[in-house]
């Protein structure tokens, strides 16, 4: 089983069996300032695709409340900025279930 990491303000606590569900993938876009080689900043658009999926994992009790926000470590080292929507009491843990969002992809416009 392997395990993750939840960083929660500074804390950090192992989660394991994480699970993402109902992966989304769309391209989006903020504006951005670039500074071009003659010394000036150029307005512009930076181009990324944005991850949101539900995410369940376990955790130990009372390690995190509804409403928290952190970021967990997926085994393929990408890392999601997740709050926490519902905990639910199993046995010697908690299983968290949350909404996690993650950004890839940067291109700048040309």
């Amino acid at each position: 089983m392997g395990h993750e990491v939840f960083i929660l303000n500074d804390e950090m606590f192992y989660a394991w069996d994480v699970r993402f569900k109902d992966v989304e993938q769309r391209r989006e876009s903020s504006p951005c300032k670039y500074f071009e080689r003659a010394g000036v900043f150029r307005s512009g658009k930076m181009y990324y695709t944005l991850e949101s999926a539900t995410v369940i994992f376990c955790a130990p009790p009372d390690s995190i409340k509804v409403g928290q926000q952190g970021q967990i470590s997926s085994t393929d080292d990408h890392f999601y900025e997740v709050t926490v929507s519902s905990l639910e009491p199993a046995g010697g843990h908690i299983v968290v279930c949350g909404h996690a969002t993650r950004k890839f992809a940067y291109e700048k416009d040309r």
